[in-house]
């Protein structure tokens, strides 16, 4: 009787990046960690008491962006509810989170990381195209740096960060990233093909 092993391989959710369309340059953020934070709104202000003395970082406000200790940045999605993310080959996941925090109760982390996806646009008229995409305000003033939403993107569920004055990232489930990355393209060419006329 043969005996078989199974191994397991990462693959990206996006392929054929980084590449530029048009004016827009597009790249997979490869290894990000996503930890989703949960509570009850009556327990925010305690939770915001802990993070600041466990993580470095009071919770941010809704929309809003803090960043934490050891490369860890919060998300605030809802009043109830923070992704902590961080980027690279040192993970964080829920038990790590659950040590650095002393093992509250009341507080509930799932692990997200493996199934979203992150997708980098930068570019003069990275705004103009996600605008076609989105119905959030996009302009600079409207939607500064260091500002999140939750929102949908050619009726695709994503997350969306600000982190330049034309720079974002843009968190969707794996599920659509390969739909999500044609529709930016597509969206991207027509704007270059339209100011080439």
């Amino acid at each position: 009787m043969s005996s078989s092993t199974m191994t397991l391989e990462t693959t990206t959710a996006y392929t054929g990046l980084p590449r530029t369309v048009g004016e827009v340059t597009l790249r997979e953020v490869g290894n990000r960690s996503i930890v989703c934070m949960a509570f009850a709104v009556a327990a925010r202000d305690a939770v915001d008491t802990l993070c600041e003395s466990a993580l470095g970082a009071n919770l941010p406000a809704v929309g809003k962006v803090s960043r934490a200790q050891d490369g860890l940045t919060l998300l605030g999605l809802q009043h109830d509810q923070i992704w902590c993310t961080r980027d690279g080959a040192d993970r964080v996941d829920e038990k790590c989170l659950l040590v650095k925090l002393g093992y509250p109760d009341g507080i509930y982390l799932t692990n997200q990381g493996d199934g979203w996806s992150t997708l980098v646009l930068d570019g003069g008229n990275v705004t103009a195209v996600l605008e076609r995409l989105c119905l959030l305000d996009l302009d600079l003033r409207s939607f500064p740096v260091g500002m999140v939403a939750r929102t949908v993107m050619d009726h695709m569920s994503t997350v969306i960060v600000r982190t330049g004055e034309s720079t974002f990232d843009i968190m969707t489930p794996r599920s659509f990233a390969s739909s999500l990355l044609h529709a930016i393209e597509n969206v991207a060419l027509h704007i270059h093909n339209e100011s080439r006329l």
